[in-house]
């Protein structure tokens, strides 16, 4: 539709639609016909809590989940139960102290084998933000070699207890008992035998842990 028929149409904007409407067709350009506008019932949204939520219309916000991870030399919040004197054969004080003593040794370890991988070439340091989250801290992985060889747990039983795979659970015991050697820490064997993870149950009993154990039993 051109400009001028455009104005003339706006021009007879008091009369009625049916002679607007007729305008076009008089000079040979019909219009588009206006369909009549209905009222269409719109949808009700749904409650909040409804299974079938529409979040794009209803936003709503969300539970934030930390990234940051666990102190290193703290246990993992759901382990830190079984860091009972009773368990581990150290009272706090000297579990504190054993902590200190690794950190160190941990880092020069740590920093022996990088150096190894990366071909004895010069470290590029970053901001200390960076790299990949550690799957246990150090107080876990002491932990994890304390029910080894205090106990005689087995490495198949404390992945499952840890909830991870057993490769993994191998290497962090071999590396803390090198660290233990460094330090010249000895793990004696206890009297009490771990043999399932129904055992640790019953430990907890009899040494006073008042935390429930969450112990993955084997299904």
């Amino acid at each position: 539709m051109s400009e001028a028929l455009r104005r003339v149409i706006d021009a007879l904007a008091d009369t009625s639609e049916g002679d607007r409407a007729a305008v076009p067709n008089a000079l040979g350009t019909p219009g588009r016909p206006q369909r009549p506008v209905r009222d269409t019932p719109r949808t009700p949204l749904p409650p909040p809590g409804c299974p079938f939520w529409n979040y794009s219309l209803r936003p709503e916000p969300y539970a934030q989940v930390s990234d940051v991870p666990d102190p290193f030399d703290q246990p993992s919040p759901d382990l830190a139960p079984l860091c009972h004197p009773g368990l581990t054969g150290l009272p706090a004080a000297e579990w504190d102290t054993m902590i200190t003593t690794l950190t160190t040794l941990h880092e020069d370890q740590r920093e022996a084998g990088l150096n190894i991988r990366r071909g004895h070439r010069p470290r590029i340091k970053g901001d200390g933000g960076t790299g990949r989250r550690p799957v246990l801290t150090l107080a876990d992985r002491l932990l994890a070699t304390l029910l080894h060889y205090r106990h005689r747990l087995p490495q198949v039983a404390i992945a499952r207890l840890f909830s991870i795979t057993p490769e993994t659970i191998n290497r962090r015991i071999r590396d803390i008992r090198q660290l233990l050697a460094t330090a010249g820490h000895t793990a004696h064997p206890a009297t009490d035998r771990l043999a399932t993870l129904d055992d640790p149950h019953k430990l907890a009993a009899t040494t006073g842990i008042s935390h429930p154990l969450e112990i993955k039993t084997a299904s």
